[in-house]
């Protein structure tokens, strides 16, 4: 059986992501008091640790992600999601191909749904 595997670049993207935008409140004041670090030193410690604790909290949402993306899944989406990243080849444009699909399947969804509902007359009062 292919064994899944979670891009590496997905992972350093994400733990990025994770240190700058979700744990935003952590980041901020630790670029703050680094900068103000410059000229106290207690600052800088300040500063070292909260972006300390930013780094090792980033790094375990990431690998929590990585983790329920290799379990497996009863969802079709996701399952298909899955499927797109793990395949051998570009994993880029494995998710752009499966992205292209569901928006084509979903138009011709619409329209099915749209022809097989009647129109209703609005009454005018």
């Amino acid at each position: 059986m292919n064994k899944r595997r979670y891009p590496k670049i997905l992972f350093i993207i994400g733990f990025i992501a994770n240190i700058i935008f979700h744990f935003f409140w952590l980041f901020m004041p630790s670029m703050i008091f680094l900068i103000i670090g410059i000229f106290s030193r207690p600052f800088t410690y300040l500063g070292l640790g909260l972006f300390g604790l930013d780094f090792v909290l980033s790094f375990i949402e990431q690998y929590r992600i990585r983790r329920s993306f290799l379990e497996t899944s009863d969802h079709p989406d996701f399952q298909a999601f899955q499927q797109a990243l793990s395949n051998e080849g570009n994993w880029l444009k494995n998710l752009h191909d499966l992205m292209n699909q569901s928006v084509q399947s979903d138009e011709t969804g619409t329209e099915d749904e749209n022809e097989s509902k009647p129109e209703v007359e609005k009454e005018t009062i």
